[in-house]
């Protein structure tokens, strides 16, 4: 980050001195620097947001809000957890846990980009577990997309075992009602959300949800290309050239239903047979 020194601030967790060295990451508003201390193995990441983006977008700030409001009361193994906070005159850092191999994107537009079926279902199961999870919390995300999905361990084809996590909560929302507001990224924003009506957040979440699974399937990693009216016609033919099965194609049709009101909640979503029963070798994070 230009202008920033890791040298000019102390970080301090859990009794020892954490020390910030190269980028892994980088987010709209913010650089992610990996964090090292001499007395532990562990690895942890620092996310570094400049002052300066308060004063040129005041919407910013905001943002910094809604995720810090999140992370004291968000607390699961698929959201990713603050650990701790510190406020300098020029930044805000935000300490966390690694997530090793970065984002969901990152991995998709690499050479390594290679998930089947098991990828797709524990991918979007974890999800799912995730967002019901903050739903019951009475809070909505409105920014799901593969660029807020952290990834640890491995995808290998014969053994995967692999956790992936929900991050940046400045959009999210607590929920009290329809909503006019419009938030999110286009190619997994909701019909409702992009026609600027009054909607449910929690639906529209919901939708986001069943685009990523959807993108997945398809395998067609330059997602940001998606248009609403690619998965309108795919629909249409009752998904036709997925080669999926019509237990897939069922999940497909309720989380990606144009009607709001008959998409499924997050929770009936957790629900399904097919979300819920496991491949062996897939983590259970419930």
């Amino acid at each position: 980050m230009k202008g920033f020194n890791p040298e000019e601030v102390e970080i301090v967790h859990d009794g020892k001195v954490w020390e910030l060295s190269e980028v892994v990451g980088r987010g709209g508003f913010s650089y992610v620097y990996l964090a090292t201390s001499s007395s532990s193995e562990r690895r942890l990441a620092c996310k570094v947001i400049h002052h300066h983006w308060f004063f040129l977008l005041p919407f910013a700030n905001n943002m910094l809000r809604a995720e810090l409001e999140c992370a004291s009361k968000l607390h699961h193994e698929n959201i990713v957890d603050i650990l701790q906070t510190y406020r300098f005159p020029k930044y805000t850092l935000l300490l966390m846990p690694l997530y090793e191999l970065g984002s969901l994107q990152r991995y998709l537009r690499s050479r390594d980009a290679n998930l089947d079926l098991t990828h797709a279902r524990c991918i979007f199961r974890q999800m799912t577990n995730a967002v019901q999870y903050v739903h019951l919390k009475g809070v909505a995300h409105r920014d799901i997309k593969f660029e807020n999905i952290l990834v640890k361990g491995h995808f290998s084809n014969t053994h995967p075992h692999f956790i992936v996590a929900l991050c940046d909560f400045g959009l999210s929302k607590k929920v009290h009602g329809l909503t006019g507001s419009i938030a999110g990224t286009m190619y997994s924003m909701a019909p409702e959300v992009m026609g600027g009506e009054y909607y449910d957040p929690y639906k529209a979440d919901v939708w986001s949800l069943g685009v990523l699974l959807y993108i997945l399937l398809l395998k067609k990693y330059q997602y940001w290309k998606i248009r609403y009216s690619d998965i309108w016609n795919h629909r249409q033919t009752n998904w036709k050239g997925l080669e999926v099965s019509s237990e897939v194609s069922h999940v497909l049709t309720t989380v990606l239903n144009i009607c709001a009101v008959c998409r499924l909640t997050a929770r009936d979503v957790w629900r399904l047979r097919w979300v819920q029963e496991l491949h062996p070798t897939i983590p259970d994070t419930q």
